[in-house]
């Protein structure tokens, strides 16, 4: 057994043995994939995998991830990026994802957090503590399985309502973003929503990128008289987990439901392309009254500084984070601008609107 670090796209043969694994794991995803690494979001944020192989030479177990400084940060809550086979997540495999991790990082590694899907036991003999999701840091899975029509059966009677009417007035045409001219519709609808929430937008040149990589991206937009006035974001695994990116909209047109309509028509997209599994990347309202079954995922982390002083930082910023969760989203935001707090440049995935 073994494992390998890459710091770039695998060559052919390790990349058919990458889909192989894939192939055999519960929740394949996009940010598990070989494709992770043509993301045009990772500029200067070292971005790796964590390959362990067997005795036969098959890769038994993923990780992919960044290594930010003292710390490798693998995923969220909301989108785990690590991957373990069915079968092997034994000692002896764990043991050498764990030295990945250490190979990965920087000379001053004091942090490895990582997020799964499932349960990895095993981590919790190494050292790594487990949280559990909790709330919003919950996340909705549809299961495909079932066809469209019993999933719309699921939705909430607003939601069903909410889209029966919507199709009914005909106001707005569901469509892939199919041209750069739309690109540039959009770009400042998602420029204001940033502004709305004090974030920088994602540079222009990045979401272009994005939208160009079809393979394993779906930009979804809602036009009115032949305006783009909302759009969605979605990452996809072929044969895997269809994850919702993100949202901007144009509030004014937000009466005629756009978003509503966004996600069912990615969700018959995604039924009628085999998908098994639609991750909401979320639990929040709006994407509980989709249906589906709202499910835990896993973080494990590791304090590798000398005096563990990462631990002692984390309980502080944890119950930091549980008191500022309880206050309502709107004050929030609005406590926000009013300190003129913004953060850094961001991209769809961990900021376009779930709303």
């Amino acid at each position: 057994m073994r494992f390998e670090v890459l710091r770039e796209y695998p060559d052919r043969e390790t990349k058919d043995k990458w889909d192989r694994f894939l192939s055999r794991v519960s929740f394949p995803s996009h940010y598990s994939a070989p494709a992770y690494f043509r993301e045009p979001f990772w500029k200067d944020k070292m971005p790796f995998a964590v390959l362990v192989f067997d005795d036969s030479n098959e890769i038994t177990a993923v990780a992919t991830g960044l290594s930010l400084g003292s710390g490798i940060q693998c995923g969220m809550f909301v989108r785990p990026q690590v991957a373990i086979a069915p079968g092997d997540g034994d000692s002896g495999s764990l043991g050498l994802l764990f030295d990945g991790f250490r190979a990965a990082g920087s000379k001053g590694l004091s942090e490895i957090t990582l997020f799964s899907w499932e349960p990895i036991p095993g981590l919790q003999d190494l050292g790594f503590s487990e949280r559990i999701s909790e709330g919003e840091e919950r996340t909705v899975v549809l299961d495909l399985s079932v066809g469209a029509d019993e999933i719309f059966s699921s939705f909430s009677p607003s939601r069903r309502n909410n889209l029966r009417k919507a199709m009914k007035r005909s106001h707005l045409e569901i469509a892939d973003l199919s041209s750069e001219d739309e690109l540039r519709e959009l770009y400042p609808i998602h420029a204001a929503w940033c502004r709305t929430k004090s974030i920088a937008p994602t540079p222009y040149d990045d979401l272009k990128c994005a939208w160009q990589l079809k393979e394993n991206r779906k930009i979804l937009v809602a036009k009115h008289e032949g305006r783009v006035i909302a759009a969605s974001y979605f990452r996809f695994s072929r044969g895997g987990v269809v994850e919702y990116a993100g949202n901007n909209s144009d509030p004014e047109f937000l009466h005629l439901k756009p978003n509503d309509l966004l996600m069912w028509e990615s969700i018959k997209w995604a039924c009628d392309s085999g998908f098994p599994k639609f991750s909401m990347g979320g639990s929040h309202t709006f994407l509980q009254r989709f249906g589906g079954e709202i499910v835990n995922t896993y973080r494990y982390q590791v304090d590798l500084s000398w005096l563990k002083t990462n631990r002692l930082k984390n309980n502080a910023k944890s119950l930091f984070l549980g008191l500022y969760r309880a206050i309502p989203n709107d004050l929030r935001q609005k406590a926000k601008r009013h300190l003129g707090i913004r953060s850094g440049s961001i991209n769809p995935d961990s900021s376009a609107s779930k709303d």
